[in-house]
């Protein structure tokens, strides 16, 4: 391609095979150049947009950030005959492609921060700071969920470790193994799209269209878009509390094992331990060790019921408005997930301070007197 009108040429090669190329077109919606080659098929180099403004100007700056083609909040189509093939073509990722220039090689961190309309941030995900062109994707939707890690086995199972500092790996299980952890996707609007690159901002807007093939509206997307913030809060809150009972947990089971405390501590800490432990019983799964048959041998808890919603009424149902269903047993569960949190509040003022306490690998072999 020529950036001064055919004076000068750059090559851009990738994966393109040394063939004759009997056709060129460019696909004006998705701004995408389209190359047929003679017996190897035909090859498309998604979104151009920067070989239209990669001028001299910006070449000689020390940073800069492409304007974003807008975005298509596409549903996935899925069925049981829809694999694969040889033949399948492949979809570019999914999402809106930030593009951006780094001139010389720099020490930075590169980050991209997403905002609505509002200017609140969305999302914040870190790119790549390499020199030349840089290309990265958001997903059109939220921050991802941090799922916790447990600080302490489950009781009676002596068997199941936990690692060189601790902790173990946090299962949630449904039929389909981890029931909405997908972040929701943001309804379609303009958002903003920041390259940070050490104290420089870069701005560009990205417009987010809806899906041409669904028959959801945009009032059924907005309704759907403001359902899986709260189930998406809800979740959040879980996992805040998870966190901190696991926390305070493991650090009570360490001053029941010391051999430093006194008998009286010992009582008091076993006895908030197991007041803990019922508490957390009421949000998530206590009982699991991490085998497929535990959603089988123990109800689904708070936790696993809000992923379960989010799932089916969020980020698996097309664009389409939650059911009264949906709503009225999210209410129910959102109830009972505010009373745990006022008698954990209330629990918590009665747990002294617990000085900080470097939880080693000894647990692993020590059973815990639980």
């Amino acid at each position: 391609f020529s950036d001064d009108d055919g004076s000068n040429w750059n090559q851009i090669k990738t994966d393109l095979p040394q063939s004759p190329i009997y056709g060129i077109a460019i696909q004006k919606n998705f701004n995408e150049l389209v190359l047929a080659t003679f017996g190897r098929g035909f090859y498309i180099l998604d979104d151009i947009t920067l070989f239209r403004e990669f001028s001299k100007q910006v070449q000689q700056s020390d940073a800069y950030l492409f304007a974003v083609k807008k975005a298509y909040r596409f549903q996935d189509k899925s069925s049981i005959h829809s694999e694969r093939s040889f033949v399948t073509g492949e979809n570019p990722q999914y999402g809106a492609a930030t593009n951006y220039f780094i001139k010389d090689k720099i020490k930075d961190s590169a980050f991209i921060i997403i905002r609505d309309s509002k200017g609140d941030e969305i999302k914040k995900f870190a790119g790549t700071n390499s020199p030349g062109i840089n290309r990265v994707y958001w997903g059109l939707d939220y921050n991802k969920l941090d799922v916790p890690s447990l600080r302490t086995r489950p009781r009676d199972k002596d068997w199941v470790k936990l690692d060189a500092v601790g902790k173990r790996q946090m299962y949630i299980w449904d039929l389909d193994m981890g029931p909405g952890l997908e972040p929701p996707l943001v309804p379609p609007g303009t958002y903003t799209v920041e390259l940070k690159i050490g104290d420089k901002i870069f701005k560009q807007q990205v417009d987010v269209v809806k899906d041409p093939n669904t028959t959801g509206t945009i009032d059924d997307i907005k309704k759907q878009n403001e359902f899986a913030l709260k189930l998406y809060s809800s979740v959040k809150r879980c996992f805040a509390m998870i966190d901190e009972m696991e926390t305070m947990r493991a650090k009570l089971l360490f001053i029941v094992d010391s051999s430093n405390n006194s008998k009286t501590n010992k009582v008091e800490a076993t006895q908030l331990e197991y007041d803990l432990w019922t508490l957390e019983g009421r949000v998530h799964d206590i009982f699991q060790t991490g085998a497929r048959e535990d959603i089988f041998r123990n109800p689904a808890k708070l936790l696993a019921r809000f992923l379960a919603i989010q799932k089916e009424s969020a980020t698996g149902s097309a664009d389409f408005a939650p059911t009264d269903q949906d709503v009225l047993v999210y209410d129910k569960l959102n109830n009972d997930l505010i009373k745990v949190e006022a008698d954990y509040n209330i629990l918590k003022q009665e747990i002294k301070p617990v000085p900080e306490i470097k939880i080693k690998s000894k647990l692993n072999t020590k059973k815990n007197k639980q």
